[in-house]
């Protein structure tokens, strides 16, 4: 069993992206699990851009407006993470902060997500491979800031102690999830 307090690092999220280490792994607690989210969310950018380079001849001549309006739309994405980053985990318990965390990891996810799905989108419409190419810079820096990384649970947890709550954000992402009773339960 895992010590809720112990940061198991990044090395069991690498191992469980790999599926035949995912079907031989037992139990896997909270922060691995939104950790191998994480690079499987980021990974997928990468992949896309692989399959993209064989799609396109070549990578393009950015036509400067267009590429002013990727970067804004790739700026406005990155302070959408910023935000949602600074955003206070509220919760009385465990089970409320980790939800609370959960859904700002996921919303953040998604303000930097679109930017790079409309780069994706504007590529097909060009033809060409900038668009994207602008965009996912932008897109892995967004990523960063809302990584769950050492860094930044360390920073949620002394968020947390400076608002006075005694819950450890590892510890509430290790705990195992309430289930709300459904139809029948």
């Amino acid at each position: 069993m895992v010590d809720p307090h112990q940061d198991p690092g990044w090395l069991p999220a690498l191992k469980l992206v790999l599926p035949a280490a995912a079907r031989r792994a037992g139990g896997v607690d909270g922060v691995t699990t939104i950790r191998t989210l994480f690079l499987a969310l980021t990974g997928a950018a990468f992949m896309i851009l692989f399959v993209m380079t064989y799609v396109f001849e070549d990578v393009g001549s950015p036509d400067p407006f267009l590429a002013a309006v990727v970067v804004a739309l790739g700026l406005a994405g990155m302070a959408g993470a910023a935000w949602t980053r600074r955003r206070p985990l509220e919760g009385n318990d465990e089970s409320e902060v980790a939800g609370a965390y959960r859904t700002l990891f996921f919303l953040g996810f998604a303000l930097v997500e679109v930017p790079l799905l409309l780069g994706f989108t504007l590529s097909y419409v060009q033809g060409e491979l900038w668009p994207y190419l602008t965009e996912l810079p932008l897109f892995v820096a967004g990523m960063t800031l809302i990584a769950p990384g050492r860094h930044n649970l360390d920073k949620r947890d002394e968020e947390l102690r400076a608002r006075g709550s005694v819950i450890s954000l590892r510890h509430a992402l290790n705990a195992p999830i309430s289930r709300v009773p459904g139809p029948g339960s």
